[in-house]
């Protein structure tokens, strides 16, 4: 697991962050959000899986820093690096935005199995096309929209946890930082109430992805491959049994630091499958709902094999699709245009003429 390869470990972590937000929302809509016997409240596994997606993204991203810096050594790391996720994350969500708007598709609320459609006005509507919700205190016009600003405002601060990462070999400084965020987080808990934004309150869980970036440039443990996700088991299974706030910090804290202690997934099935999921997992974020809403409300008449069937063919093309013609187009323009941006910083002098 390094800044030069791909890591199949990495995939299997955002193919479960997805599938647990996914079966939430499936196990909300269906009212099924208790097992064993009552003994397991399983409503958190979808919040779960957004911290996981915070954990995962916070050092992938690292690793592209890393690869940033590599390839324009001395150009600034921040506007190049904030290209790139403008126009990784703003296209979809704003063609999700502007279609919910358009047809007025329920998908603000899910309660009691009934979808609801979220009244916006002019300002809330930009604030959810700038994913400016947490500012303005608006509601996010999907559901999923929610978590987006949050991984807007940790990428303002990524470049500089780079920095502060790579300069000293010690993970020390990191896990100052962890202990810091912890307590902007108490803090953002408590500002919350008093109408300001809890910018920080999930602070721990991207700084527990930079640990697991220092983590794996340090001696690891090299465990087998089958305890991953055994493991990845176990600190679900953990804040399942009591969702705190601070649980959470915990959760994504031992994530973070056990993530980079595995040997790599080899099995070829595998890591053609959790590299699939892993590659559409953002349209499958900010689609799915769409088609809950869909296959199993519009189509309640019908069978229920039949509304699976539809729920996971749209959820799967449309997924595709979009990665296809919308995500992949927008990516590849961010990375041209950030690395036309380093290339005319880097440009060499003219050596004066003899």
């Amino acid at each position: 697991m390094n800044a030069r390869s791909e890591s199949t470990n990495l995939d299997f972590l955002r193919s479960c962050a997805i599938l647990f937000v996914v079966l939430f929302h499936l196990l909300l809509y269906f009212q099924h959000t208790t097992t064993l016997r009552g003994h397991l409240n399983l409503m958190p596994i979808g919040h779960f899986g957004v911290l996981i997606f915070f954990v995962h993204t916070s050092l992938v991203l690292l690793f592209s820093l890393e690869r940033q810096e590599s390839g324009a050594p001395g150009t600034p790391l921040f506007t190049p690096f904030i290209i790139r996720r403008i126009f990784r994350i703003y296209p979809l969500s704003i063609l999700v935005v502007v279609l919910v708007e358009l047809f007025r598709f329920p998908v603000g609320h899910l309660r009691d199995s009934q979808f609801f459609f979220v009244n916006l006005h002019a300002t809330g509507v930009l604030s959810n096309i700038f994913l400016l919700q947490d500012l303005t205190h608006t509601e996010s016009s999907s559901a999923p929209l929610w978590s987006l600003p949050y991984e807007m405002r940790m990428y303002l601060l990524l470049p500089l946890v780079y920095l502060i990462a790579k300069k000293w070999r010690s993970p020390l400084p990191l896990a100052f930082l962890w202990i810091a965020a912890v307590i902007a987080g108490w803090g953002s808990h408590y500002l919350e109430k008093l109408g300001f934004p809890d910018w920080f309150i999930f602070a721990p869980c991207f700084m527990a992805g930079a640990l697991a970036y220092k983590a794996s440039s340090l001696p690891r443990l090299n465990l087998p491959t089958a305890l991953w996700p055994v493991t990845l088991a176990f600190i679900t299974l953990f804040y399942l049994r009591h969702d705190t706030l601070a649980r959470s910090w915990w959760s994504c804290l031992a994530l973070g630091l056990l993530l980079p202690q595995f040997r790599e997934i080899s099995t070829p099935v595998f890591q053609r499958v959790f590299k699939h999921i892993a590659r559409y997992s953002y349209s499958v974020y900010l689609t799915h709902f769409f088609f809950i809403w869909l296959a199993f409300d519009q189509l309640h008449n019908h069978s229920l094999w039949l509304r699976c069937f539809v729920f996971l063919f749209f959820t799967i093309t449309a997924s595709a699709l979009l990665y296809r013609y919308v995500e992949e187009p927008m990516i590849s323009l961010g990375h041209r245009l950030s690395n036309k941006l380093q290339k005319r910083r880097v440009a060499p002098e003219v050596a004066p003429a003899n």
